[in-house]
């Protein structure tokens, strides 16, 4: 993996455009790039801008976290369609929350579903851990004193109604 150690020493609270082999461009100012030391795997950033291989706009974000690393490969992981997905830094690399909506058709919804928490592991996403959703709908991750929390928004309980709770769980990794 190639030192992007110049992101963290040079470009915070700069502003830098990442460049894809397809044409698409994300730029932004570098709020961070973490972890704190060693090799940059995360890097959040702000005031971010999505433009296509054609140089359309296609997304702009307050705060967007991207993976600065050159991406090697991609799979269809298995179960049903992610929702929503956020990346989580933790002491022994990056992981990937992926939350479910719905399986099936939307006017006969199964909405009680398992999520998943993945880290990449000998090349690959591995699911390391399982959790419930209803109709979920959007994940956040953000941290307190002790660590990292990831909160997960519910919409339709079990027999589709409005009546879910958001939740929000304690990361903790596993030595």
């Amino acid at each position: 993996m190639p030192n992007y150690e110049r992101l963290r020493a040079e470009f915070t609270s700069r502003r830098i455009s990442l460049d894809y082999d397809t044409g698409a461009r994300i730029t932004g100012y570098v709020a961070a790039a973490k972890p704190s030391t060693g090799p940059v795997t995360l890097l959040n950033l702000t005031k971010a801008k999505i433009y296509d291989g054609t140089g359309r706009l296609v997304e702009e974000h307050e705060a967007l976290s991207v993976v600065p690393n050159a991406l090697v490969g991609f799979r269809v992981t298995d179960g049903p369609g992610a929702r929503e997905w956020a990346v989580l830094q933790g002491k022994h690399g990056p992981y990937v929350v992926r939350v479910n909506f719905i399986l099936g058709r939307p006017a006969a919804p199964t909405t009680a579903l398992t999520s998943q928490l993945y880290q990449w592991q000998d090349g690959k996403l591995a699911v390391v851990e399982e959790f419930p959703t209803f109709g979920g709908t959007d994940v956040a991750v953000y941290a307190d004193d002790r660590g990292p929390l990831v909160a997960v928004s519910n919409s339709l309980s079990a027999d589709v109604r409005f009546q879910t709770d958001t939740v929000i769980y304690r990361f903790t990794e596993q030595d």
